[in-house]
């Protein structure tokens, strides 16, 4: 083999690293594969495929690569996005997660993996700061170019936003935590502000802070010990 055959192969990583960083969505080709966090909301929307006359659903995620930083837009089939799911429901999405395309076309699956261990509370604060992509604007923006002619992408079933008051009463109970927990409890939701808690998370989101509340109350006092001997 050629001595600088290291030398192509790290030039060929190279350009394919450049190719998913370049554009807003993430592109992979057939067998390649990228390292990426989920952040924010899902978008579901329907879209046309090239000589389709019935729109497909897809669901817009924003991802964060995790080598470089870089924001982009994940379009998953519901097959993949329920695999998302089962991690989110299992684990939660505090990982990085590798993502790899293997087919063209119809038949493209994608596999999805937690990379390694969960993220730092350090990686979890530098993630939270990276601005989101609009993905309902980005989505209509690429039907409107691509449709030729057909109906552009639509919204499906989108979640209600949270009720202000009720943001403002979890707000004011995690006041009443120490800011380590304030925190972690941010960061392991992927937000720096109560009120960026995306809907869907807010169940569990009242479930963690009970189980705060839970850990900050004093042990129950123990009975008073009868000595057996009086």
């Amino acid at each position: 083999m050629n001595e600088n055959s290291s030398i192509w192969e790290q030039t060929e990583a190279l350009v394919k690293r450049r190719e998913q960083e370049g554009g807003v969505f993430l592109r992979l080709a057939d067998g390649e594969k990228a390292v990426v966090v989920f952040r924010g909301d899902p978008y579901a929307h329907d879209t046309y495929f090239k000589d389709s006359k019935e729109p497909t659903l897809r669901i817009a995620l924003n991802v964060v690569l995790y080598s470089s930083r870089t924001a982009k837009i994940f379009e998953a089939s519901p097959t993949v996005f329920k695999d998302i799911c089962v991690w989110r429901q299992k684990y939660g999405l505090q990982y990085p997660f590798e993502l790899q395309r293997s087919g063209t076309s119809l038949d493209t699956k994608y596999t999805i993996m937690p990379e390694r261990q969960p993220l730092t509370e350090e990686e979890q604060r530098i993630f939270a700061a990276i601005p989101l992509l609009d993905l309902k604007k980005k989505e209509e923006e690429a039907a409107a170019s691509n449709s030729g002619g057909k109906a552009p992408a639509r919204a499906v079933d989108e979640p209600k936003a949270l009720d202000p008051k009720v943001v403002q009463a979890m707000a004011d109970d995690l006041r009443k935590l120490p800011r380590s927990m304030l925190d972690a409890f941010l960061a392991h939701f992927g937000i720096q502000r109560v009120k960026d808690l995306a809907p869907a998370d807010f169940p569990r989101a009242q479930v963690r802070l009970k189980q705060l509340f839970a850990e900050l109350a004093p042990p129950p006092p123990q009975a008073d010990e009868v000595d057996p001997f009086a």
